[in-house]
């Protein structure tokens, strides 16, 4: 699995591509590296067409309360989301 961000400073928005088996660990490790370069200010656009997103009802409920405890430490900008039909 891979998730690649690329920042345009033209329209100051993160371009964020999700590919192959996507999970808990790796969307954890990807919003705290957007934290740790400053990136979630950013409005995010995430293309999660080519990916499986595996997480159960608790890894979800995880990603909220990391979102949450972020956004009291740095400013959180709109996410959205684009995932294959199920």
């Amino acid at each position: 699995m891979s998730i690649e961000c690329r920042l345009d400073q033209q329209y100051n928005e993160l371009h964020t591509i999700a590919s192959g088996t996507v999970t808990i660990a790796e969307v954890r490790a990807h919003l705290l590296k957007e934290q740790k370069d400053a990136l979630l200010p950013y409005r995010e656009l995430i293309d999660g067409r080519g990916a499986v997103v595996q997480l159960s009802p608790g890894d979800v409920r995880e990603v909220v309360g990391l979102l949450g405890k972020l956004s009291q430490k740095s400013k959180l900008a709109p996410r959205r989301l684009s995932f294959p039909p199920t």
